[in-house]
């Protein structure tokens, strides 16, 4: 897991990578974001942390039945479901795995736009999904707060 994790305040995800690259950090991807959010004391220490981007860059398009991942500036395909559901997590913690349903706690949501290029957001919602969802459907405005750290 990271070292030291800041939080940035709300800013629009091509503000939020500018932001990373000019001053040496990097966003956590999702899959860090994963483990923040599924464990009580540090969900708690960055309650105030969500919704936030993650660095994991997803892109597709529409009836496309492939994504494109981007993390750490290493670019792989994940098979991209058809539909709206709830699937088990891959390794980029992204719902593209075998169908599930929602009473599973392993199962995550993935709401989709009919194209997306951008990066995954995460909300902590306790309530709804139980903090399961994984949003690639956030406008590149929309402004949300990033979980960083220096590069080393």
């Amino acid at each position: 897991m990271v070292k030291k994790i800041e939080v940035w305040k709300k800013m629009a995800q091509e503000k939020a990578i500018a932001k990373a690259e000019k001053e040496g950090y990097r966003i956590l991807t999702n899959r860090e974001v994963e483990k923040i959010m599924t464990d009580d004391k540090l969900r708690k220490k960055y309650k105030d942390a969500f919704p936030c981007w993650t660095g994991t860059h997803i892109s597709y398009n529409s009836g496309a039945t492939t994504a494109v991942i981007t993390e750490n500036g290493k670019e792989r395909k994940v098979k991209l479901l058809p539909k709206d559901g709830w699937y088990l997590p891959d390794k980029f913690s992204l719902p593209t795995g075998k169908k599930s349903r929602e009473e599973n706690p392993k199962a995550r949501y993935l709401p989709r736009l009919k194209n997306y290029h951008g990066l995954v957001s995460r909300i902590c919602d306790l309530v709804y999904g139980g903090g399961r969802l994984v949003y690639a459907s956030f406008g590149p405005s929309v402004r949300v707060r990033a979980l960083v750290e220096k590069k080393r």
